[in-house]
């Protein structure tokens, strides 16, 4: 049975990050730039959103069967759709969890493989580094002032244990529970919390680390605005989109690092509305879902950028009506990336040497998790 055909839909905002979608890293060249939202009644549950190839304003809509059909997705997008049908969270975390696994099976190439394999074991620290930094606040919180010689940070590793298991205890009471279950929620936080930072090495975190790239992205790119005549005229406008975006982000991080200062009152509202807490937490990660591969494309331009300014203009993530308020935003003045013949929207052939320069970007996109 024939998939449907794409729908067009030329004006497009997205009201909230769930139907904008997330980024997904598909190596295939036409499903380049393609966020997935959750929808359709198919097997993968999945809608995919692909910018207008043609250029023009707008995306196209339609279920992953529908893409996969009409695009001829690589073996590595073949099972990243796999595995974004399996994710029991649809955040981006969850597809960074994901993607990084399907990288490591070599879907990718050998590359991309070392870069996700390297990504993995650096998110594996940030999380214990989360979570020993958690049982540190918390012993903050418990310990009345002057009841040891030694702050927790440096205490030695059989003392600490024994005031961390103090400290256990004491929020397991308070909050009439079990030390099992607090022990639960630290791992549980430690996950949630490991991209945004915590603690003294905070900026060495994902998400920090990407808001310190956007930012830079921001001001070379107005540089670059600034001294590239007429045919850069668009870069000054992406720059401010960038720096609109950049500053949503920072407030949702402080927000975040907010809900760390009180270890008592973070327990409570993750045993009473763990949802609101997510919420707050994942905020900085939706807000800059899609910019990786922005960054990477404009790193890696070696003296196109002109070209690699055009590429960007179509898949330059979008702020949600949501998060905009009564604001409004550069990128709903950002200019038309420039028209493509109408043959660019079919599946295309003979492009192995765009397939592999994809794969490499998906490499050096991933090599950017890495601490």
């Amino acid at each position: 049975m024939p998939s449907p055909p794409p729908e067009l839909l030329v004006s497009y905002r997205p009201a909230n990050f769930q139907e904008r979608g997330l980024a997904v890293p598909f190596t295939a060249p036409a499903l380049a730039g393609a966020r997935v939202r959750l929808g359709g009644r198919e097997a993968g549950g999945f809608e995919v959103i692909l910018p207008n190839p043609s250029g023009s304003r707008g995306v196209y809509i339609m279920p992953w069967a529908a893409a996969r059909d009409t695009f001829r997705p690589s073996v590595h997008d073949h099972l990243l759709a796999t595995a974004l049908g399996a994710m029991a969270d649809f955040t981006p975390a969850s597809l960074r969890r994901a993607a990084h696994a399907v990288a490591a099976g070599g879907a990718a190439g050998r590359v991309a493989r070392r870069a996700a394999e390297a990504a993995m074991a650096a998110e594996r620290k940030h999380v214990l580094q989360t979570h020993f930094h958690l049982l540190l606040g918390l012993i903050r919180a418990t310990e009345p002032p002057g009841a040891h010689p030694l702050p927790p940070e440096r205490e030695e590793q059989a003392k600490l244990e024994r005031r961390a298991g103090a400290a256990v205890l004491h929020l397991a009471r308070t909050l009439a529970t079990t030390t099992a279950t607090i022990a639960g929620w630290i791992e549980a936080l430690a996950t949630l919390f490991a991209p945004v930072g915590v603690g003294p090495s905070a900026q060495e975190a994902f998400l920090p680390r990407l808001l310190a790239a956007l930012t830079r992205f921001s001001k070379d790119v107005e540089d670059r605005g600034r001294t590239g005549g007429e045919a850069f005229t668009p870069a000054r406008l992406l720059a401010r989109h960038a720096a609109t975006t950049a500053t949503f982000t920072r407030a949702a991080l402080a927000a975040a690092a907010a809900l760390l200062a009180d270890p008592f009152a973070l327990a409570r509202m993750w045993q009473t509305d763990r949802a609101a807490v997510a919420a707050a937490v994942v905020r900085t990660d939706w807000l800059l879902d899609g910019w990786a591969q922005v960054l990477v494309l404009w790193q890696n331009a070696a003296g196109g950028e002109q070209t690699v300014l055009d590429e960007i203009l179509r898949i330059v993530p979008h702020l949600p009506t949501d998060v905009l308020g009564d604001q409004t935003s550069e990128d709903e003045t950002l200019p038309l990336a420039p028209r493509r013949k109408a043959a660019a929207f079919r599946p295309m052939t003979c492009a192995g040497g765009i397939l592999a320069r994809n794969e490499a970007l998906r490499a050096l996109s991933l090599g950017t998790l890495a601490a």
